[in-house]
């Protein structure tokens, strides 16, 4: 259950941005797929690994609130497309 907690608070955060520039997009992106990264689809652990670093970069609000969740994506998609879907699981998951 903590776990969905936590990547309800994460999605939350994306769907509330406005937009930002490519540049906080991109640096976001690459935090995100290092996360999806510690995700093994066999190991639970790793599953809240990845939930603790998304709720990291979630937390910072500075540099990246204004990243939107369609920005997210489309960039994820493109850079980590394995980490995207990865991403898609645990936020379909959270839901």
């Amino acid at each position: 259950m903590k776990k969905i907690n936590l990547l309800v608070v994460v999605v939350a955060f994306f769907m509330f941005s406005c937009g930002a520039d490519q540049a906080s997009v991109d640096k976001m992106t690459g935090e995100m797929c290092s996360a999806m990264e510690l995700y093994k689809e066999d190991d639970i652990a790793t599953m809240m690994a990845a939930a603790e670093k998304m709720m990291e970069i979630a937390g910072n609000e500075a540099e990246y609130g204004s990243v939107t969740e369609a920005q997210l994506k489309g960039a994820m998609e493109e850079k980590c497309p394995d980490g995207y879907k990865k991403f898609m699981e645990l936020t379909e998951t959270a839901e």
